[in-house]
């Protein structure tokens, strides 16, 4: 009997024995894995997210990049139906309808304009709110259309005194939670939701052409608004972890719901096996005892440790079991869990570090290299090489968006040629690659390899029987000497391809102090440019042209002066060039024309003379479509005599441009406004283009009146200039006469103007008025 009980607690304690430790490992091990399932869910959840998001955001960016081309087509250069339908056609099915809405909110236009009722009032729809806030662009919530019977949404743009309605087709975006769910081994429901909650993409297709609300809106928003890392929601009757997204431009939320029966199926299949191991153990250890109780401890503490190991991410580690076909089956199902895992990490990871269009390392990837080497001692250097591919957005208008992507693909793999020494290649963002060079021995191993890749793509890509040319520059910075950190490297970089953008092609631009100062600089002028009109900043000065003997007063030339409270005063030479270059200029030239104007009109009702105004325009300007309509707008506004307004163009500034020019100028001329071509000499083939475009009035440029006393060469140009010029009636202006010896020399020249700082300086209204006073008194003196 007690030999009985003996054994049978002997029994027990082998049980014991054998079940605790096989109980505290299934216990430690669902504790690490579930954890760590959990968090591979999240990040599963976030990189589909996140490629949905970038779907998104393309599919939006492309819109409005889409809807701005078709509304300064129909705006703008006034295109006729069949060319915009053309574009349209171009888009693919981007665009179902475009409207054109006037500022009362009455429907101009409509392409296609079937079905559509000219005419009728849109002053109700939700963009003029938008509007109204200050906002220029305005995404609508989704709704079913009428006309396709396909989701839609409406993105309106104002563009001038017009508003520009597109009705976007987001049908592929519907498709997008059904497609993402198919690509993805586990059951994804992928849901995309507007403002209100209804649906704009769900597995199951019916809940949007339904307009279904979502259920727990509410409780979706506050994940995203508390920024939960994820939250735990019921999804058509699961229980399931969520992670949520807001896409600003849209007013979308992009929400990823895993249920948690696809997060624990492995960890349950792990469990089962480990139940049957143990239910073995125990069975082995009623017939093995003593003798196995060791053998049992030690693979126990062997799997535990080996728990450890993939708890901790280690996946390439493995142990060999000995004994017991139970406990190498248990590990045989260890090799395949960490395989799965492994697989699953792989695929992760080049969902986060690869770019999906050409292969090559991402963003992320790049930034993540940058650091690993910064921390690597045994890197010394390298090199960041930034190539941004020049008005790529041309060939996307030109080819398609289909092609566009291929000549990117295929841009991507000419640079794999020069991926060596251990470089490394990505694509940064849209157009924009980037080479890493570690260990380069010298910057002119850097410029070299520049140059080399400049040669690659001499010839352009080929494709599908299309040739695209792409034309590119090369920004590049250096670790250490440009930064210490990913920040400012990438900062410096930014810099170098700022300045890019205002350089020709195929150049390679180094990253320096004085570079860094002029970028700068040229931001803040852009920057603060851009408020100078509302700030009341500009002011005009007004230099008179007089007969070169002193007794009359042909008129005056307005410069645009522009004193900044944080630049100071910035000179024309400067600002204009950037205003050009940042689209600011049409604004500017037309604040000069209409202060130029107000200006004159004063001083001719002063001293009631008929005294002409020149005003510089920019060569931007002179070639917009519209430009001719809105100098005589102006004039009409103002109550200006044409014959007293003079407008001033440069050689060099309507050198490539002259059929665009010649319109404008020609209807100009017919209203008798005055045309002066100025900084005359001083351009590319000067006499061939009096032959080329009709002016009245030529301004001969200052740099041919200094030392003009005393240089020969320079007498017999400005005479044979002033002879050509008055064969062909035109007017004769000198510009920048200063001293006496200079006026007494060009009085030899009958019958022109000089304006220069000999007679009056730029001055301010005011001063001026006093200035003529004076003048006007001295000539009376003099009579």
């Amino acid at each position: 009997m007690r030999k009985g009980k003996f054994v049978s607690q002997l029994r027990f304690y082998f049980i014991l024995l054998i079940l605790i430790p096989i109980l505290f490992v299934w216990v430690f091990v669902s504790m690490f894995l579930r954890a760590d399932y959990l968090d591979d869910a999240v990040l599963e959840n976030r990189i589909v997210m996140g490629n949905i998001e970038t779907i998104i955001d393309e599919t939006l960016i492309n819109a409005e990049t889409s809807l701005y081309l078709i509304g300064n087509l129909i705006i703008e250069e006034h295109a006729d139906v069949d060319q915009i339908l053309k574009v349209l056609d171009s888009h693919g099915d981007q665009f179902e309808l475009v409207e054109v809405v006037d500022e009362k909110g009455i429907l101009l236009n409509a392409y296609p304009s079937t079905n559509v009722l000219i005419g009728s009032d849109k002053s109700a729809e939700c963009y003029y709110e938008t509007f109204a806030t200050g906002a220029d662009t305005c995404w609508s919530s989704s709704f079913i259309s009428p006309r396709s019977g396909n989701p839609v949404v409406t993105l309106a743009r104002q563009i001038g005194d017009k508003t520009i309605v597109g009705y976007v087709n987001i049908d592929h975006i519907a498709n997008v939670a059904e497609n993402f769910s198919k690509n993805y081994n586990h059951e994804f429901h992928i849901s995309i939701v507007g403002s209100h909650g209804e649906y704009i993409s769900a597995k199951n297709r019916e809940f949007v052409y339904q307009r279904r609300i979502i259920n727990r809106f509410d409780e979706i928003c506050s994940i995203y608004e508390n920024d939960e890392p994820y939250g735990t929601l019921d999804h058509l009757g699961e229980s399931t972890i969520a992670n949520v997204t807001y896409i600003e431009k849209s007013g979308w939320y992009i929400i990823v719901f895993q249920p948690y029966t696809e997060i624990i199926r492995e960890m349950t299949e792990l469990n089962r096996v480990f139940l049957l191991t143990a239910i073995t153990a125990i069975l082995l250890g009623l017939f093995y005892a003593f003798r196995q109780v060791r053998k049992i401890s030690r693979e126990m503490n062997k799997i535990s440790q080996e728990t450890h190991t993939i708890a901790g991410g280690d996946f390439n580690h493995s142990i060999e079991i000995d004994t017991y076909s139970e406990f190498k089956q248990l590990m045989d199902d260890f090799e395949v869990m960490k395989g799965s895992i492994r697989s699953r990490n792989d695929q992760l990871h080049t969902l986060a570090y690869q770019d999906a269009l050409t292969g090559l390392n991402n963003k992320a990837m790049i930034f993540e290299q940058i650091n690993r080497w910064i921390a690597d001692k045994g890197i010394k250097n390298f090199g960041l090489l930034f190539l941004d591919i020049r008005k790529f957005g041309n060939i996307n208008d030109v080819y398609g968006h289909r092609n566009g992507d291929a000549a990117l693909a295929k841009f991507a793999d000419r640079l794999r040629q020069f991926e060596v020494d251990e470089g490394v290649i990505g694509r940064f963002w849209g157009d924009k690659f980037i080479i890493l060079i570690p260990n380069f021995k010298g910057v002119d191993v850097l410029l070299e390899r520049a140059e080399r890749i400049h040669i690659a793509f001499e010839q352009p890509v080929a494709f599908n029987n299309i040739e695209i040319p792409m034309a590119f520059t090369i920004g590049m910075t250096q670790y250490p000497l440009d930064g210490e950190d990913l920040n400012t490297l990438i900062r410096n970089l930014d810099l170098v391809m700022h300045e890019s953008e205002v350089i020709e092609t195929g150049r390679t631009i180094l990253f320096n102090e004085e570079l860094s100062k002029k970028v700068r600089r040229r931001i803040a002028i852009e920057n603060e440019l851009a408020k100078a009109i509302d700030n009341q900043e500009f002011c005009l000065h007004l230099q008179p042209q007089i007969e070169s003997k002193g007794k009359h007063i042909r008129g005056f030339e307005a410069l645009l002066r522009w004193d900044n409270a944080r630049l100071g005063k910035v000179g024309p030479s400067e600002f204009i060039l950037i205003a050009e270059q940042s689209g600011l200029i049409k604004q500017i030239d037309e604040w000069v024309m209409e202060h130029a104007f107000a200006e004159i009109q004063k001083i001719n009702k002063l001293f009631n003379k008929e005294f002409l105004i020149s005003i510089n325009v920019s060569a931007a300007q002179i070639q917009r479509i519209d430009f001719a309509d809105k100098v005589i707008a102006l004039m009409d506004k103002w109550k200006m005599k044409p014959q007293l307004v003079e407008l001033e163009i440069t050689e060099l500034s309507i050198l490539n441009i002259m059929d665009n020019v010649t319109q404008n100028i020609n209807k100009l001329r017919e209203q008798q406004v005055k045309i002066a071509l100025d900084d005359f000499g001083t351009g590319y083939s000067s006499i061939n283009h009096l032959s080329e475009i009709h002016v009245d009035t030529i301004k001969i440029d200052r740099s041919l009146m200094n030392n003009i006393d005393k240089s020969q060469r320079k007498w017999i140009i400005v005479k044979n200039l002033y002879n050509i010029s008055k064969q062909l009636k035109y007017d004769v202006v000198l510009e920048g006469v200063e001293t006496e010896n200079q006026i007494s020399f060009l009085k030899q020249l009958k019958e022109v103007y000089i304006q220069g700082y000999y007679y009056c300086k730029p001055q301010p209204i005011e001063e001026l008025i006093a200035y003529i006073q004076k003048w006007q008194k001295e000539a009376n003196e003099q009579a």
